[in-house]
């Protein structure tokens, strides 16, 4: 879990570091018209979290694929060795565990990537 996380980390931050290096003239006009890091900030910020969120919900909809692919197959093989067996869906609990930890992980990716870009301060 601890490295799909870097993962999804990495790669909204990559994402979100490439978008800001594509807007790099919009921002340096922003900032010399005296807007604030966090004025900058703030929709790469959003985008991340949505970024983040959405990989969730797919993630999620990938699993609720594999487990409709797999119950036939899993039954029968259970049914084979006289097993009880129950595939479960995922809870609620664990789907807005899952959508809010996506959401964190592309908003942190996001201020990653915010801050390093400006970190190499504003144009002179």
């Amino acid at each position: 879990g601890i490295v799909f996380g870097l993962a999804a980390l990495l790669v909204v931050g990559n994402t979100i570091r490439l978008d800001v290096a594509a807007r790099a003239g919009e921002i340096a006009v922003v900032q010399l018209l005296g807007g604030t890091d966090a004025f900058v900030r703030r929709p790469f910020l959003y985008a991340g979290l949505w970024y983040g969120a959405l990989a969730a919900l797919l993630a999620l909809f990938a699993a609720a694929g594999i487990l409709a692919a797999l119950r036939a197959p899993a039954l029968a093989l259970a049914e084979n060795f006289a097993q009880g067996f129950e595939l479960h869906g995922v809870s609620i609990t664990l789907v807005f565990a899952t959508l809010l930890a996506g959401a964190m992980l592309g908003w942190l990716g996001a201020w990653a990537a915010c801050s390093g870009w400006l970190a190499r301060g504003r144009p002179r």
